[in-house]
């Protein structure tokens, strides 16, 4: 059985020598095969439309097939400026004849993918900061504060403060700020001003967010100081260390050679630099001799770490 508009638009094509065809015996071939031809398979579509993102843009594009959800994965590495965004690229294939057909089958951007377009996005100048506390307790009063460009790795504010409360010993032990290198640093009511011009209209991007969020903001209504868009929950963010490396190696020589990334630069134990991932201080970008002078002061002045690690 056939279905009527089948054999309608079967009727509708030119060149079909209609005898030959009644004429054709049972078991022989039918000229009608030559106007058959198999439909293309999923696979094949998308990866000719990868091959056609890939031309189009001339960046890296990748996919993968999801097994168990039965769907394919589209990424690709956004250029300098951000794009092509997930947008340009729906456009492109809906635009596609072949692999707007499977469109239902096809997914654009996986959590990888995300990921490397959101550090795009915070690696554009002026976009965001990379921001830093250390404080004299557990959920206490800050002593420092660093801001760092994501972009640049340019160093806005490295600060000290003054907590006028003793440092515990297991805050100590994280950091190691003693009370002596704090007791001629500003008090915090000196240092919103400053913080707020270096952060402002930028995304705020910390180790952790709510921590550093939760204790500047104490610490400004603690002086009677207002946090402004401090406090908003929109302007902070989590950052994201691999993707900020990944999407880094574009900036990397043509020889091959790493090269010093602003955005690898992290903060190890006795700097109180922005954290954006495992590996070199933000001393080395900042000033290497900051981190020796400071070990170099405590040991000097006698001050030993009680040897315990505080949750923070």
């Amino acid at each position: 059985m056939y279905r009527v508009g089948d054999l309608d638009t079967l009727k509708g094509i030119p060149g079909v020598d209609w005898v030959a065809v009644r004429a054709t015996k049972p078991g022989r071939p039918s000229p009608l095969r030559a106007f058959a031809q198999l439909a293309p398979q999923r696979t094949a579509v998308v990866r000719a439309f990868n091959d056609e993102l890939r031309e189009t843009c001339g960046l890296p594009v990748w996919a993968r097939f999801a097994n168990l959800d039965n769907h394919w994965l589209i990424d690709w590495e956004p250029g300098p400026d951000g794009s092509p965004s997930r947008d340009d690229v729906a456009a492109l294939l809906a635009d596609n004849p072949a692999a707007s057909r499977f469109a239902d089958g096809i997914q654009l951007l996986s959590a990888q993918g995300k990921a490397i377009h959101w550090a795009r996005q915070m690696l554009q100048p002026g976009a965001a900061v990379v921001l830093d506390t250390e404080t004299h307790a557990l959920w206490g009063r800050l002593m420092e504060v660093a801001v760092v460009d994501a972009a640049t790795g340019e160093v806005l504010l490295e600060s000290l403060a003054n907590p006028q409360i003793p440092v515990t010993e297991d805050a100590f032990d994280v950091h190691p700020i003693s009370d002596a290198m704090v007791a001629d640093a500003p008090t915090w009511d000196e240092v919103p001003p400053e913080l707020l011009r270096v952060t402002a209209g930028r995304k705020m991007l910390a180790y952790n967010a709510e921590y550093d969020k939760t204790v500047i903001v104490g610490d400004c209504l603690r002086v009677e100081a207002d946090p402004q868009h401090l406090r908003a929950k929109g302007q902070w963010g989590v950052h994201h260390a691999p993707a900020l490396r990944l999407v880094g190696r574009a900036r990397l020589p043509a020889a091959g050679r790493r090269a010093p990334c602003p955005w690898r630069y992290v903060r190890r134990a006795g700097d109180a630099h922005p954290r954006i991932g495992p590996g070199v201080s933000a001393g080395a970008y900042a000033g290497e001799g900051q981190r020796l002078n400071r070990r170099r002061t405590t040991r000097e002045a006698g001050i030993r770490s009680p040897g315990r690690r505080s949750p923070r």
